[in-house]
């Protein structure tokens, strides 16, 4: 049985208590569950460090099941440098988010710019209503934003590209999309990927890891498996 280990990354807006459902409904051991650092709590707590975490994977040298929700996946995919035979997963994810040459179905860069600016001014209102059209609840109440991070979390959404990394890691990677996702289409995330990507759909918007718990576990599952067997 091939050993590895697995990482959850959240998205823009959200912390690791994102996965928290997901994780429970799982009950996998030893899983790492690092966090961007968009919200901090008022005791200035925050979760697994990202950097740390990655390196720490890095020095282990086994593959890992890397498990990303919008722009982590993203991340992971374009930033990690995870240990060849790694295979990563992907929620309401894609290979690329702002329009540009042959990717028209992107979102206009001058939103990003917009958000940005906005968040200087009060960051707490831009990271609530970008929750509430995804369908979450606000922040919790003891936490809060964490300007700098944000900002540069949109930046990471403006720059990366990732579509040639998908194209070289062919088949280990799969995405879950939602088909009523507001943020991220259909055709978003079709024409931001190369055709080698496979594609599961949900009826659901852009929280499938919560609002599709079962869903989203039958296929880590299923990845886990392949994994432990070697046949991916």
């Amino acid at each position: 049985m091939q050993r590895f280990e697995a990482i959850f990354l959240h998205g823009w807006g959200f912390g690791s208590d994102f996965w928290q459902p997901l994780l429970q409904r799982l009950g996998w051991e030893s899983v790492s569950v690092p966090d961007f650092g968009f919200l901090r709590t008022f005791s200035g707590r925050q979760g697994q460090d990202l950097q740390k975490t990655i390196k720490n994977l890095q020095q282990k040298g086994m593959p890992v099941l890397a498990v990303g929700h919008s722009l982590g996946f993203l991340w992971l995919v374009g930033q990690a440098l995870l240990p060849v035979g790694s295979v990563f997963v992907g929620f309401n994810a894609f290979g690329r988010f702002v329009s540009g040459e042959g990717f028209t179905e992107g979102v206009p860069e001058r939103v990003l710019h917009r958000m940005q600016r906005s968040i200087k001014m009060d960051s707490l209102s831009v990271v609530n209503n970008f929750r509430k059209r995804c369908g979450a609840f606000p922040v919790p109440c003891n936490n809060m934003p964490h300007v700098q991070t944000l900002c540069w979390g949109l930046t990471m959404l403006k720059n990366i590209n990732i579509y040639a990394h998908l194209v070289s890691l062919g088949s280990r990677v799969v995405i879950m999309g939602g088909t009523q996702d507001n943020l991220v289409s259909p055709e978003m995330l079709k024409a931001s990927v190369p055709h080698t990507v496979r594609l599961v759909w949900q009826e659901g918007g852009h929280l499938l890891p919560q609002t599709h718990v079962e869903a989203s576990a039958m296929l880590l599952q299923s990845l886990r498996q392949a994994m432990e067997q070697g046949s991916i």
